[in-house]
């Protein structure tokens, strides 16, 4: 096996602070060496580093939603060394759902989805914490939770739970993450505060309404787009993520993303500048 240097006590840990931790002033710990071998692999990568580790380690993120997105998407997230995963679902495991949500098997039907992946995720990663909230969370619960966490990442199914969420972290300056899917398309999106959000889409924004259960879901198509969610998330808790927001369709057959004008509304409701202001920039 390679060789990899371990920094000194106390080293990595200087160089990195994850949010929350700073904000409350809690202590990082190092990489034990049990964890230094498990994510071995991962650290040989020539852009990684320690410090890169020990800030995913020390990162709380909240999935909503642990369906066909939020399962791979919190399998990757735990694989990759996220150290606290907060997973909110209110659903139970039923039968169609094996197919695509990767994390459930025949003895959690009938089980919250939300508990049963942590069970899951635990068995997997030893090293990762996880914490559920069985329940759809309604908007005074999101106003408590999303200054709690580093990045939230939206993968539900239903067109309220997202446009809750994208005027809750437009109100609250939070970056945020988020996919839909239906049949063989989907889109993922990367919102900042104050460039426009997905109310500024208007008629073309991304919410399929009646989702999978009236026009089916392809596994495979899940699974790229809840890469797409990991790798952008993994960006953004190590401060690499692009500034502007970000609006991508995937088609299944072109096997291919495809990178949409993205432009903020003035009038936008919920991010926008108000009508009287709008007047006096035209």
């Amino acid at each position: 096996m390679p060789i990899i240097d371990k920094m000194a006590p106390g080293q990595a840990a200087a160089m990195m602070t994850a949010p929350h931790w700073s904000q409350h002033g809690l202590t990082p710990q190092p990489l034990s060496d049990h964890e230094f071998l498990y994510f071995s692999r991962q650290l040989l990568l020539p852009d990684w580093s320690e410090a890169r580790q020990l800030r995913l380690k020390h990162s709380r993120v909240l999935i909503i939603g642990i369906g066909g997105l939020g399962c791979p998407t919190a399998s990757y997230l735990a694989a990759a060394g996220v150290g606290e995963l907060w997973l909110a679902d209110g659903d139970q495991v039923e039968l169609s759902n094996l197919p695509r949500q990767i994390l459930f098997q025949q003895s959690d039907l009938g089980q919250n989805k939300a508990q049963a992946a942590a069970r899951r995720l635990q068995q997997q990663n030893p090293f990762v914490h996880c914490k559920t909230l069985p329940q759809q969370l309604a908007e005074s619960e999101l106003r408590t939770l999303l200054p709690k966490v580093d990045l939230v990442i939206d993968c539900t199914d239903n067109q309220h739970s997202k446009l809750l969420l994208n005027k809750l972290c437009q109100q609250m300056h939070q970056s945020w993450i988020g996919a839909t899917a239906t049949a063989y398309q989907g889109y993922s999106w990367l919102l900042h505060p104050g460039q426009g959000c997905l109310h500024c889409l208007g008629q073309d924004v991304p919410l399929a309404i009646g989702g999978c259960l009236t026009q089916g879901a392809y596994a495979p198509l899940l699974a790229q787009l809840a890469s797409q969610l990991v790798s952008t998330a993994l960006d953004l808790l190590l401060q690499q993520a692009p500034g502007q927001n970000q609006l991508q369709l995937y088609q299944h057959a072109q096997r291919q993303f495809i990178r949409c004008t993205f432009t903020a509304d003035p009038l936008c409701p919920i991010c926008g500048v108000s009508k009287q202001e709008a007047k006096d920039v035209r």
